[in-house]
């Protein structure tokens, strides 16, 4: 499962993180620009083409899925159902969030940084809590956990680790990266309608 989330975190910023920029540096916007094309449509083309090259490595996690599969009775077939609803998400959430830096930089390089900079503080920076022990209450430990796919993608395929936590804290997961993956999208679509009408 971890190894999974892991080449969704490595391959989904660097594969949109450059999409606009690349436009821009070649000149390319500007043709963009004449068509009657709308920033939605230009960003959803982007979203597509970059997931088609995520979902060749998602292609990978079919051996997981029968292990799984296997190993599971009827009964809790929901596990598998959710997890691959869980990867799904985060690949979106993680192609979308390089579209976004790619429409704030001036350059691949700095664009794919910060993909990666929200990645990990979304995949690693949120563990930190486990840091603080008891620090910190239960509540507010499993609301910063929401944010992270790892947890809830860990806690979906067991029920050991994390007992500590919520039981259905992978629901609010996916309800917390659907709704960031549409505010990503539409953060992104704006973006890219102002750099539309910049004139250069």
């Amino acid at each position: 499962v971890l190894f999974q989330f892991g080449l969704i975190i490595l391959l989904a910023p660097v594969v949109s993180s450059g999409s606009i920029t690349d436009e821009r540096i070649s000149g390319t916007i500007l043709l963009l620009r004449m068509t009657p094309l709308k920033a939605l449509t230009v960003v959803l083309g982007k979203l597509k083409a970059a997931f088609m090259y995520v979902l060749i490595f998602l292609l990978s996690s079919i051996p997981v899925l029968l292990a799984l599969t296997y190993l599971e009775t009827e009964a809790a077939y929901w596990r598998i159902g959710a997890w691959v609803g869980t990867l799904l998400l985060s690949a979106v959430v993680f192609i979308v969030g390089g579209l976004l830096a790619s429409t704030f930089m001036r350059t691949t390089a700095s664009a794919t940084a910060v993909s990666y900079l929200f990645a990990f503080t979304l995949s690693v920076g949120t563990l930190a809590v486990f840091l603080f022990g008891a620090r910190i209450s239960p509540d507010v430990k499993a609301v910063i956990l929401m944010f992270n796919p790892l947890i809830a993608a860990i806690q979906i395929t067991s029920d050991v680790p994390f007992a500590d936590l919520p039981v259905k804290l992978w629901r609010n997961h996916l309800l917390l990266f659907g709704a960031l993956a549409a505010l990503l999208l539409f953060a992104t679509a704006i973006r890219v309608r102002v750099i539309f009408r910049q004139r250069t």
